[in-house]
């Protein structure tokens, strides 16, 4: 017999023969014949099928054993109608001349008339790939016919063809008459992420029905575990209050639960803890009083679900106050070949310190003294430091260093410094030729350039008329 897909299907199975006997229709099972009529007791020890088409009340007592040992008690069935009516017993029998698994099936049978067409009611639609199912578990029911002693349903792959099922569906036991269930309904696991198709056909001894129509249904997607943000941005000292979000990104259903793993009591889950596909894990973190940074991990898991467990690692920053400089560094002047030394004083916690020059990092100078040991002309320029902790950043101003090539030596002329009306007055002997600077300072300890001049007599004069105002000012000529 083939399906509604050309795909052969096993149809009813039939067991012996038909005879008129007496004016009662019998069926010849294979191990033996029972003639029985209304009223009669037949006592079955062996495998046999037996059709009666009076209605009347008939009783069969089940004896199992070689001593023909009463197991069971009698069971009364009624015929009623010129339907298929069924009454099936197992045989559970153990004696040497018995094999498990015998049925006798008694009732009435319709031969020759070919059960209805059963219709098939869930799940799934006649366009494929039809119906998203909840789950992959589906339960496929259909409406039954009088006539069928049991149906012939297969599942399959819709992309691959494979049958998930292709079996004949009776009820559970044999015990009951299977053409009073109108409902009928067969439970199959499927594989995840999958298409399907299904259908059934009825079946009795006289055939089998055609099969339904196709319904096409689909099983969901494996459910996958995530959680966001992966890795949160550090929390602050003072604490508070965030979320983490949780989503199935698969199909199908996922139940998670997250936990505190770590030895964090700082960190507690307030609200969100556990769910179903989606939510949000609540997370409180105390205040990091006078602490350092801290790290807490938080451990999301979904049982059976791809991606699970997920880890986050919640970090908090340390309680710190931010740097500010109380003493910046000074500019300062020195011959080639001298030591140089710029200092800073900040305040803050640890902070940490970057010397530059021109704006670029001094590689190595990272403590509050810079010191420059056998000063080059090249070291000449600006400097200033950077001072830091995780709670800010501040920069100090430039400050020059400025390198002479060497101490003017007093030449063979005569040298006079004096206070005149027009200001400080210095008539000096230099080298005809080279670029000089005066520098004046109030302390000897910060100099800035009044002037600056080539050479071109031996004898200079320079006159700072700024000084007459002043009670102390000191002055010096470097080159360059």
């Amino acid at each position: 017999m083939k399906n509604n897909f050309g795909e052969t299907r096993r149809g009813a199975v039939r067991l012996g023969f038909l005879a008129l006997l007496g004016g009662l229709l019998v069926w010849l099972g294979e191990a033996r014949l029972l003639a029985i009529g209304v009223g009669d007791r037949v006592q079955a020890i062996a495998a046999v099928n037996v059709r009666a088409t009076p209605a009347g009340t008939f009783m069969i007592t089940r004896r199992i054993g070689d001593q023909g040992t009463v197991l069971e008690g009698p069971v009364v069935a009624t015929l009623n109608g010129n339907v298929l009516n069924w009454l099936k017993i197992n045989f559970d029998g153990a004696g040497t001349n018995r094999n498990p698994g015998w049925v006798a099936e008694i009732g009435l049978a319709s031969i020759g008339v070919q059960p209805g067409n059963p219709l098939n009611a869930a799940p799934g639609t006649q366009t494929s790939p039809g119906l998203l199912l909840a789950s992959n578990t589906v339960t496929l029911t259909w409406l039954g016919v009088p006539e069928a002693s049991f149906y012939d349903l297969g599942v399959f792959d819709t992309v691959t063809g494979a049958a998930v099922t292709n079996t004949f569906v009776y009820l559970a036991g044999y015990a009951t008459n299977d053409s009073m269930v109108t409902n009928w309904s067969f439970t199959v696991t499927l594989t995840p992420g999958r298409e399907y198709r299904w259908n059934v056909a009825a079946c009795n001894p006289a055939g089998s029905s055609a099969y339904t129509p196709v319904l096409f249904f689909r099983s969901p997607a494996p459910a996958q575990l995530a959680v966001t943000p992966a890795s949160p941005a550090t929390q602050p000292a003072a604490g508070g209050v965030f979320g983490l979000a949780v989503s199935n990104t698969g199909g199908g259903t996922m139940t998670y639960a997250a936990s505190v793993t770590s030895d964090s009591p700082w960190l507690t889950i307030t609200s969100g803890g556990a769910g179903t596909n989606a939510g949000t894990i609540n997370l409180a973190l105390a205040a990091n009083t006078g602490g350092p940074q801290r790290s807490g991990t938080i451990l999301v898991t979904a049982p059976g679900v791809a991606g699970s467990p997920i880890t986050v690692t919640v970090v908090q920053a340390a309680d710190i106050t931010a740097p500010t400089i109380t003493t910046a560094p000074r500019s300062t002047a020195v011959i080639v070949g001298a030591t140089a030394t710029f200092n800073v004083v900040a305040n803050g916690t640890s902070p940490a310190y970057q010397w530059r020059r021109e704006g670029t990092n001094l590689v190595g100078q990272t403590s509050s003294t810079l010191t420059i040991g056998n000063v080059a002309l090249s070291a000449a320029g600006a400097y200033s430091v950077v001072v830091s902790n995780a709670a800010g950043v501040v920069t100090s101003a430039p400050v020059l260093l400025t390198v002479a090539s060497s101490i003017i030596q007093p030449p063979a002329v005569q040298t006079r410094a004096e206070i005149q009306s027009s200001g400080f007055v210095l008539d000096v002997a230099l080298e005809v030729g080279r670029t000089f600077r005066v520098q004046a300072s109030s302390d000897l300890q910060t100099w800035s350039d009044v002037t600056s001049f080539v050479s071109t007599a031996q004898a200079v004069r320079f006159v700072d008329d700024a000084a007459k105002p002043l009670s102390r000012r000191f002055y010096r000529i470097v080159s360059p």
